[in-house]
This record gives C-alpha cells, structure tokens and sequence, in this order.
C-alpha cells in the first residue's frame, strides 16, 4: 500500500450528507462533489436504467435550466409591483386553507409552460399541478437524497461532469442556485410518484363486481328452434323456371359487389418483342452491333448485377437440392438457385443482349417523341429479335400462358398499363426470354349480356329464390303464434303453442338446453351447425323468456331457423374457471386505468368541488358572463 493510500480515510458506506436549505425553507442533503465524481467513473450508463429514461432524464435538466431564467423574465414583465398578490386559493385536507401568490404562482406557469413546449399554461393547469404537489407532501409521498442523487447523477453525466454541471448552473445564474434546481427535480418526482399511486389504488379489483360480470356473460339460455333446409327449396325455386325478364329485372336490382362478381376481366391487345434465351448458341449479332458495349464497360460487374436481378427467374434449378443434414437453412438460395460461378457464361451474353435492348428502347422513345411510327415487326426483322402479336385481346392469365416471349413477369408488367400504343417503361427478365411490349387496346372489364351468363344468373337466383321460401313458411308457422309484447311487438309463445304450430307444419322440433354462450370452446369444426347458430347470433343475447325469433339463415347457409327462447338463468360461480377469472380481473384493470383517465381526482374540476379552489381568473369569467349581449 502506498503511503499516499495509508494517508487517506477509509471511504463510509453511508455517508451523512451536509445539509442545506430550499426556497421553501425545508432540508434536504446535499449531494457533495466526491459523490457525481466517484459516480463518473463508476457510471458510464446507469445500471438498470433504460436508455429511454436516461434520454428524459437529460432532457428534463436542460429545460428546468432554461425555465429558472425564462421564469425570471416572465415574472419581471408581468408582476410589477403585484407579485404579493393572492391569485388562488384552496383547501388542504390537513392544513387548512392555503393562499398562492401572484410571484410563486407565474414562476410555477412559466416552469410547466416550458416543459410543455408553449408559450403559457392555462391558470387551471398550473393550479392542478399545484395542488398535487401539495396533496402528494401531505400523503407522504417522499424522494428520498439517495434517489434524487441517482437521477442527478444520470443528469450530470450527461452533461460532462461535475464541474460542467455546476458551470452550467452558475453561467445561467439559476435564483436559489443548484439547491433550488434540485428541489424542482425532487418535487416533480414525487407528484409523478403520487399520481402513479392514485392510479394504482383505482385499479383495486372489486369481487364482487367481477363475479356479477362473470354471471351475466355466461347466462345459461335453453333454446328451442325448427328450421327448413335449403336445399331443399331450391329445388322449389328451379322449379317456378323464370322467364329471361325475372331473371333480367332481379339482375338489375343486385348491389354493385355482386354484379361486378360477373364481369368480364380486362383484356390487352398487346405485341411482344425480344430476345428468347433458350437456345444459348443463338447470337444476336444484329442488335449487338447495333447497340455496343461502351468501352470502359464492366463486364464482369455487369454480369453480376444481371445475375442478382433475374437469379429467381432465369437460373432456378430443375429440381432442388437435398437440404443438409444438420438441418441448416443457410445455403438455402443455392440449394434453389444456380449459384453466379455456375452460371457466369450465360449471365454475361444476357448481360449484353439486355444492354443492346435498353440502348434500343431508349432510341424508341426518341424516336417516337419526334413524332415516328414505330413498326415492331419490322424491327424485329432488323435486328434479329423475336415478335409474337397475338391476334385477340388476351387477359393477363393468358399473357401468362404465352411461350417465349410472355409469362409472369411481362404480364405483371402489362396490367400496370392503361395507355394504349405505351410501351412497358424497362426491359423485362423472364424465366426464357428478354421482353418489351406494347399496349395496343385496352378492353376494360364489363358485365356481360344476360344472355351469356344466363346459367351463372339463374343458380344466384335460386339461392336467394330458396331463402325466401324457407322464410315465407317459417313467417307461416310464426303466425299462428300471436302472442305480441312491447312497442316493437315482439313474437312470444309458451312452449306448448311453439311446439304445436311446428309440429303442425310438419317441421322438426329441437332444443338446446343450458347454453353458455360465452364458453371457452375450441372445437369448432366438431360444434352442431345448429348450437354454433344459437350461441354466435348476437340478438339472441338480449332476448326474453318466450321470445321467438324472425326466420333466420344459418351461417352455413344450409338451414334458415326459428327460434324461442325458453329459459335464462344464472350459471354456478364455481364453473368459473382460473382462465376466465384472471381475464375478467385484467379487463376490470383496464377499465379501471381507463376511468381514471376520464375521471382525474387531480382535475381542476375535481378540485374545486373537494378543495373549493379558486383563481382570481374565476372572477373574471363571472364578470364576463354577467356582461348581456
């Protein structure tokens, strides 16, 4: 040990701090220079903090820096000789009526206003944040020295040190100094912490009211219900064999959506030019003699970038490879694709055939903007390139099905096009050729005469036809029951009338006893088409004892159902199970968190009703309010 370390106390794990006084009067420790110096070295970025707290907390340094002078600035041109005055009042719930001056209460606005980013702060605001402060003290809400001196630390930190900390303080000549400025942070901490507590306390689940909730999502409801297939009166519907104006005059009434659902798709006229890569001994002397390479080109650059653009096209292999044993998916494009060292010949002749073909499709555009008619069959011809002019119009799925010339990639390139005589804007890399279309005539998408869809019209009828039937004898069945309630005269029938009329009709009586309609299910694909029906139809959820249902169809559109209602009844609070109560708890959480919200204890409504506080600005609204128009 040097002697220079023998000479120096022993550092105290708890060291006792000097104390000194705040504006307010109060003590607090001081946090002493070893301190922030020992916490440089230590603390590069604290421990256990978030970088995004660790931002904040840098910024909240730098605008209470700025707000100490701001505030002075305000207070000299506003407060004259007024800055005794008492401009708010209120109650403390232990001490007793409070008075806030002129002076205390235009430095707190300008403080908040520059925290908030604006020029000034509504009084209401600047009262709340006040009065918070306040309550927060009195419930005992306290920022210990040892978590004031963490932030500061993070705060000094951030502006270089110690000494740049104080050097800041002092150049801008903070009233109070850096005593006050820390008691500004440890105030804002603890009406922060306060705040979270009333949150915290709101969200206090209550029991009883998550049971009640439980109860009634899971009502057990017993129904009873007939139904008639539809199928079975499609039938029917083909059998009333409409004429062409039945089918003309329902056509016309469908919605858009389901008229458009006949259309025609859109078709182009279209002519291809290029270069098939089939065959790799074919040259294309021609065009390449035409269009030269420039001198300083880079081949073996080009060749690459060639191959990056059009690898997935052109040099997808026959068959894949086996994936490797352990399982590894790292070389999993050259287990698909060609790799470049395999296929480096044929990417640098593409590379320059593509090249030829952009100096010429350039040259077409200028060419056409000087106003020629460009012949692709004749340029074809020219330079040695392959053409295909289909005929007819052809949809994008045919433009697919084109060989040589077409495929995926110049169709998707032609659907964007809507100008005829345009070329597609680039050459574009198919899986066997290198192409440039123009756009001749666009035939947009139409709904076809009735008479060539007539067979597709019909079946659409029938099923609709069919609903309607089904609907008309359930109506039927219904009628008989005539028993009507409430304003919206609401069908109800005693399980005996119900079941005499279906059963009159000749239709199948069922029943679904204690359904739970909120239950955790899992197995759809194995529920009964029918329960399925009753426990997602939502009006079902408000239904009455004895209420019957209008014909409805079924969600599988195979049955249409009428339904009654016979029972509703609480279900057993020991079904509820750990799942079901740990969602109910978490929603009443949020809906708790979310009522807060709405509802601030810490309101500048609230307040003035608990805390009878006033401003001196309240007695300017009751002057102006009082002034009649």
């Amino acid at each position: 040990m040097s002697s220079k370390s023998r000479n120096q106390p022993p550092r105290k794990e708890q060291q006792v701090l000097p104390r000194a006084k705040a504006d307010d009067g109060s003590e607090h420790h001081e946090p002493s220079e070893q301190d922030f110096l020992e916490a440089e070295e230590l603390l590069k970025t604290p421990k256990g903090r978030s970088p995004l707290t660790y931002a904040f907390l840098i910024f909240l340094l730098i605008f209470l820096l700025v707000v100490f002078l701001a505030a002075d600035a305000f207070y000299a041109m506003r407060s004259g000789g007024g800055g005794t005055n008492v401009v708010m009042r209120w109650e403390h719930p232990i001490d007793g009526p409070q008075k806030v001056k002129l002076v205390d209460f235009e430095r707190m606005s300008r403080t908040l206003a520059v925290t908030a980013g604006q020029r000034d702060m509504e009084p209401e605001q600047v009262a709340s944040f006040m009065v918070a402060d306040s309550l927060a003290e009195a419930a005992g809400i306290a920022v210990s020295d040892a978590e004031l001196r963490e932030q500061l630390v993070t705060m000094i930190q951030g502006l270089g040190g110690m000494t740049q900390y104080r050097r800041q303080i002092d150049s801008i000549g903070i009233p109070g100094g850096i005593k006050a400025f820390e008691e500004t942070v440890r105030k804002m901490l603890r009406q922060q912490r306060y705040r979270a507590l009333l949150s915290s306390m709101d969200s206090m689940p209550d029991v009883e009211e998550l049971e009640r909730t439980w109860m009634d999502r899971h009502q057990l409801r017993t129904f009873d219900y007939t139904y008639t297939s539809i199928e079975d009166e499609r039938q029917r519907a083909f059998g009333e064999d409409p004429d062409d104006a039945t089918l003309q005059a329902w056509f016309d009434e469908r919605p858009d959506f389901e008229r458009n659902q006949y259309r025609s798709p859109q078709r182009q006229k279209v002519e291809l030019i290029g270069a098939v890569l089939t065959d790799p001994t074919r040259n294309f002397d021609a065009l390449l003699a035409a269009y030269p390479d420039a001198e300083d080109a880079d081949l073996e650059a080009r060749a690459q970038e060639y191959y990056n653009r059009s690898y997935f096209a052109r040099f997808k292999r026959p068959v894949p490879l086996d994936p490797p044993e352990d399982g590894s998916t790292e070389d999993f494009a050259n287990r698909i694709y060609f790799p470049f060292e395999d296929v480096r010949e044929e990417c640098l002749r593409e590379a320059a055939i593509k090249n030829a073909l952009m100096g010429w499709r350039a040259d077409i555009d200028a060419r056409v903007a000087i106003g020629e008619e460009i012949d692709l069959a004749a340029e074809a011809e020219l330079l040695g390139l392959d053409y295909l002019a289909p005929e007819q119009p052809l949809t994008q799925t045919e433009q697919r099905e084109l060989d040589g010339l077409g495929g995926v990639y110049i169709a998707g390139a032609l659907a964007q096009m809507k100008t005829p005589g345009a070329f597609t804007p680039e050459v574009t890399i198919g899986a066997t050729a290198l192409t440039v279309a123009r756009m001749l005539e666009l035939v947009e998408p139409t709904v076809p005469p009735l008479a060539e869809i007539r067979g597709k019209v019909l079946e659409a009828w029938a099923d609709a036809r069919a609903v309607e039937l089904a609907s008309e004898t359930l109506d039927a069945v219904r009628d008989t029951m005539t028993g009507l309630i409430g304003e919206d005269q609401v069908a109800t029938a005693d399980f005996e009338t119900f079941s005499d009329a279906v059963k009159t009709a000749g239709l199948p009586l069922e029943r679904v006893s204690d359904l739970d309609r909120s239950a955790d299910f899992t197995d759809i694909e194995d529920e009964d088409p029918a329960q399925r029906f009753l426990r997602t139809r939502s009006e079902f959820a408000t239904f009455e004892a004895g209420q019957v249902s209008e014909p409805l169809k079924g969600f599988d559109g195979e049955r249409v159902y009428l339904v009654r209602l016979d029972s509703v009844r609480d279900p057993d609070l020991s079904a509820m199970t750990a799942k079901q109560f740990q969602q109910l708890l978490e929603q009443q959480k949020q809906m708790a968190r979310f009522y807060k919200q709405i509802n601030d204890p810490l309101s500048i409504e609230n307040l003035r009703e608990r805390n009878k506080l006033w401003l001196i600005t309240d007695d300017d609204k009751k002057k102006d309010e009082s002034v009649e128009p």
